[in-house]
Protein backbone atom coordinates (compact mmCIF):
# COMPACT_ATOMS: atom_id res chain seq x y z
CA UNK A 1 0.00 0.00 0.00
CA UNK A 2 1.93 2.88 -1.37
CA UNK A 3 -0.06 5.32 0.70
CA UNK A 4 0.98 3.72 3.88
CA UNK A 5 4.73 3.80 3.40
CA UNK A 6 4.35 7.48 2.10
CA UNK A 7 2.60 8.27 4.69
CA UNK A 8 5.39 6.67 7.21
CA UNK A 9 8.28 7.83 4.99
CA UNK A 10 7.32 11.28 5.52
CA UNK A 11 7.25 10.95 9.06
CA UNK A 12 9.90 13.57 9.61
CA UNK A 13 10.00 13.14 13.24
CA UNK A 14 11.33 9.42 13.08
CA UNK A 15 13.82 8.21 10.75
CA UNK A 16 13.22 4.41 10.12
CA UNK A 17 12.66 1.77 7.26
CA UNK A 18 9.86 0.16 7.41
CA UNK A 19 10.99 -3.08 5.92
CA UNK A 20 9.27 -6.12 4.93
CA UNK A 21 5.01 -6.71 4.91
CA UNK A 22 4.77 -9.41 7.12
CA UNK A 23 0.99 -9.19 7.96
CA UNK A 24 -2.15 -7.98 6.02
CA UNK A 25 -5.93 -8.39 7.27
CA UNK A 26 -9.30 -6.47 5.94
CA UNK A 27 -12.03 -5.47 7.72
CA UNK A 28 -15.65 -4.43 6.14
CA UNK A 29 -16.79 -1.28 7.31
CA UNK A 30 -18.13 1.38 5.62
CA UNK A 31 -15.57 0.57 3.55
CA UNK A 32 -12.45 -1.29 4.15
CA UNK A 33 -9.87 -0.89 6.77
CA UNK A 34 -6.50 -2.44 5.60
CA UNK A 35 -3.96 -3.63 8.57
CA UNK A 36 -0.37 -3.53 7.79
CA UNK A 37 2.26 -4.69 9.36
CA UNK A 38 5.81 -4.29 8.52
CA UNK A 39 8.98 -5.60 10.47
CA UNK A 40 12.53 -4.48 8.96
CA UNK A 41 15.78 -5.58 10.20
CA UNK A 42 16.22 -4.53 14.06
CA UNK A 43 13.14 -6.87 14.76
CA UNK A 44 10.90 -3.52 15.14
CA UNK A 45 7.25 -3.38 13.74
CA UNK A 46 5.36 -1.22 12.18
CA UNK A 47 1.47 -1.22 12.15
CA UNK A 48 -0.52 1.14 9.31
CA UNK A 49 -4.52 1.01 9.32
CA UNK A 50 -5.64 2.35 5.72
CA UNK A 51 -9.02 3.36 5.33
CA UNK A 52 -10.67 2.96 1.70
CA UNK A 53 -14.01 3.75 0.25
CA UNK A 54 -13.44 3.86 -3.30
CA UNK A 55 -16.91 5.35 -4.40
CA UNK A 56 -16.49 8.46 -2.23
CA UNK A 57 -12.94 8.24 -3.75
CA UNK A 58 -11.20 8.30 0.21
CA UNK A 59 -8.19 7.02 1.08
CA UNK A 60 -6.66 7.94 4.39
CA UNK A 61 -4.17 6.76 7.02
CA UNK A 62 -6.39 6.38 9.87
CA UNK A 63 -3.90 4.49 12.62
CA UNK A 64 0.01 4.22 12.40
CA UNK A 65 1.46 2.28 15.87
CA UNK A 66 5.31 1.24 15.61
CA UNK A 67 7.30 -0.68 17.99
CA UNK A 68 10.64 -0.65 18.62
CA UNK A 69 12.42 -3.80 19.54
CA UNK A 70 14.60 -2.87 23.15
CA UNK A 71 18.21 -3.83 22.81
Amino acid sequence: MELAEDHAEGNSANDFDLGDLIFVETQVVAGTNYKLIYENDEGDNTEIIVFSQPWTNTMEVTGFKQELEED
